[in-house]
C-alpha cells in the first residue's frame, strides 16, 4: 500500500493519477476547493480496489467547496469537510455535491455544511445527491444548514448508517427508485423551518412521483427522528405519487419495506405513513406526541392555524388499504390525552382517514398500545463515531453500536413497563 501526502488541489490530483488499489491519500488542512472525477478525466477513476482519500487532521479537517464524481469506482472519503457557501442566484435545487453513475463510493465521519440565503435566514441548496450509482455508503456523517440533506435516486445497495441530520429547512433524507437500502441509527432532528406552508418537510421521505421503477428491500432501523427545539415535520413519510394519481399499477408497489425500532418524537399526524406496497413490516416503533417549542416560528403558524390539540398534532401510523401483505405490531404511542384512546385510533386507513376497525385479508395489527397520560421514553443517546471522532478505529464502532443498541433495548424495556402498568390500572 502506497500512501500520498498531498497539501493542495495540484497534489491531490497528481496523487489520484498515480494511486492505484489499496492506497491512501492523506490530505493536509487546507481548501482544496472543487474536486471533478469522470470519465474525461485524464486518468483512470475506477480503482480496482478501495482507495482512501482521508484528512491527516481531524480538527482541522481538509476542505472540498464543491464535488462531482461520474463514473468513478472505490472511493472512500474519511474525514473531510464539504463546505458549501451560498452565492447569489443559488436556489434550494442547487446541487454542490453530486455522485453519480459511480460504484462503491463511501463517505464516513465526515461534514456537509450548507449555508442559508435570504433574510430568512434558512437552509438552502441539496447536501449530497446520489444518482443511478451502487454500493454508496453515507456514514458517520453531519448534515446541517441545507434545504434538503441528502437525496438518492435510480441507485441500489445503500447504506445510510448512524449520521448526524439536522438544521434542515425542508427534508432530511430522500429517496426515489431505490434498492437494497438500509437507513439505520441516524439522529435526525431539530429542523429549522419556515412559516411558509409550501415547505412541508420531512425527517425520511420516498416517493414515487415521475418514476418507473419501484422502490423495494428497504429497511429503515434504530433511528432517532427528534423535533427537538425546532420545527415540526412529517417523520417518515412513504406516498406512492404514481399509483395515487392512476399512473402505475401494482408493477409500482413498494416492496418488502421494514420498518422498526424507531423512536420518533413529533407533532404531526405522520408519524409513519406509507403508500401502496407489498410486504410491509412497522414494528416495535415508538411514537410520542411532543410538546414543542412554540418560539419557533413554523411551530407558531402551525398551532394557530390548527389549534394546540388538533389531531394534525398526534404522530400515527397511517397505511393504504390497496397494500398487501402488512404486519403492524409492538408500536407503542404516548402522550396527547385529549386524543382519542383506542390504540386504532393510532393506526389509521390513508384513504378513509379513520381507525382500522376491519383488518384486510393479509393484513395482521396486533400488541399496538397507547399511554396518552406519559410522554413516553426519553430521547435515546446518540451514539455514533461521527465527525466530533473521525479516527475512531473498529472497536470504537463497535462500542458505540453496542451503545446504541442497549439504549434502544432500554427504552423499549421502559416502554412496555409503562404500557403494562397503564394496563393494569386500567
Amino acid at each position: 500500500m502506497a500512501v500520498f501526502n498531498v497539501s493542495n488541489a495540484a497534489e491531490l490530483k497528481d496523487a489520484l493519477s498515480k494511486a492505484n488499489g489499496g492506497d491512501e491519500i492523506v490530505l493536509a488542512s487546507g481548501d482544496y476547493g472543487h474536486l471533478g472525477l469522470d470519465s474525461k478525466t485524464d486518468f483512470n477513476v475506477k480503482y480496482s480496489s478501495e482507495i482512501v482519500i482521508r484528512s491527516g487532521n481531524s480538527n482541522d479537517p481538509a476542505v472540498f467547496s464543491s464535488m462531482k464524481l461520474g463514473q468513478v469506482e472505490n472511493i472512500t472519503f474519511d474525514g473531510i469537510l464539504f463546505d458549501y457557501e451560498y452565492s447569489s442566484g443559488d436556489t434550494k435545487y442547487s446541487k454542490p455535491f453530486l455522485v453519480t453513475k459511480s460504484e462503491n463510493v463511501t463517505i464516513k465521519n465526515s461534514e456537509f455544511r450548507g449555508d442559508v440565503a435570504g433574510s430568512e435566514n434558512l437552509g438552502t441548496a441539496q447536501g449530497l445527491n446520489v444518482k443511478e450509482s451502487t454500493g454508496v455508503t453515507v456514514e458517520s456523517t453531519e448534515f446541517s444548514l441545507w434545504h434538503r440533506g441528502l437525496i438518492v435516486t435510480d441507485s441500489s445497495d445503500i447504506k445510510v448508517l448512524n449520521n448526524d441530520v439536522h438544521s434542515m429547512r425542508s427534508d432530511g433524507l430522500d429517496f426515489a427508485a431505490v434498492q437494497n437500502v438500509l437507513i439505520e441509527g441516524n439522529y435526525i432532528h431539530d429542523f429549522t423551518g419556515s412559516s411558509d406552508p409550501g415547505d412541508h418537510r420531512d425527517f425520511i421521505q420516498f416517493w414515487t412521483n415521475g418514476t418507473d421503477v419501484p422502490s423495494t428491500n428497504v429497511t429503515i432501523r434504530d433511528n432517532i427522528l427528534d423535533i427537538g427545539e425546532g420545527s415540526w415535520a412529517q417523520s417518515i413519510f412513504i406516498r406512492n405519487e404514481e399509483v395515487d394519481n392512476g399512473r402505475a399499477g401494482e408493477e409500482m408497489f413498494y416492496q418488502d419495506f421494514v420498518i422498526e425500532g424507531n423512536y420518533i418524537r413529533n407533532v404531526h399526524l405522520h408519524g409513519i405513513t406509507t403508500g401502496e406496497s407489498n410486504g410491509l413490516t412497522i414494528k416495535d416503533n415508538v411514537l410520542i406526541s411532543a410538546e414543542p417549542n412554540l418560539d419557533d416560528t413554523a411551530n407558531a403558524y402551525h398551532f394557530d392555524t390548527y389549534g394546540d390539540r388538533s389531531l394534525m398534532r398526534v404522530p400515527t401510523i397511517r397505511v393504504n388499504p390497496e397494500s398487501d401483505d402488512v404486519s403492524i405490531k409492538g408500536n407503542q404511542f404516548f402522550g396527547s390525552e385529549g386524543y382519542a384512546e383506542r390504540s386504532d385510533d393510532r393506526i389509521f386507513d390513508t384513504q378513509t382517514d379513520k381507525g382500522i376497525d376491519n383488518v384486510p385479508n393479509g393484513w395482521e395489527i396486533s400488541n399496538n398500545s397507547i399511554d396518552a397520560s406519559s410522554q413516553g421514553p426519553a430521547v435515546p443517546d446518540y451514539a455514533s463515531s461521527s465527525s466530533s471522532n473521525n479516527n475512531s478505529d473498529a472497536a470504537d464502532d463497535a462500542a458505540a453500536q453496542a451503545a446504541a443498541e442497549a439504549a434502544a433495548q432500554a427504552a423499549a424495556e421502559a416502554a412496555a413497563q409503562a404500557a403494562a402498568e397503564a394496563a393494569a390500572q386500567a
